[in-house]
């Protein structure tokens, strides 16, 4: 069974709340991939939503999150999915504030960088 994380974002074109939330997980360093909402607005409203962006987080191919609008609260809660596995190649980083080490950062087998906070992503780039 796949367990991988899949971030879906549905937006519309000229969509401030979209933007901000795609700059959200791009600034975090959260791979997802867009879908244009007009082409899905059946199946948005069949499930409750009346507004965009719909965020829509899949796990092994089952939703476990979903919510409209910019929410940096429920976006907060997506970094801590991508974990790395026994499979990944994992580069383990901190840097330090104040004396105190912070921040796990690895790279997937795909080759794609996760953290656990984009400041850490930022420090190393």
């Amino acid at each position: 069974m796949n367990d991988d994380v899949e971030v879906v974002v549905y937006t519309k074109p000229d969509c401030m709340q979209c933007k901000s939330t795609t700059r959200w997980l791009d600034k975090n360093n959260i791979p997802y991939r867009t879908e244009d909402a007009g082409r899905a607005v059946d199946q948005l409203k069949a499930q409750g939503f009346s507004s965009v962006p719909v965020v829509m987080v899949n796990k092994g191919g089952d939703q476990i999150k979903a919510w409209s609008g910019y929410r940096p609260d429920q976006l907060k809660s997506v970094p801590p999915l991508f974990k790395p596995s026994d499979n990944d190649a994992v580069l383990t980083e901190y840097y330090w504030t104040g004396g105190v080490p912070h921040y796990r950062i690895w790279k997937d087998s795909q080759g794609r960088v996760h953290n656990s906070d984009g400041a850490a992503y930022q420090q190393f780039l």
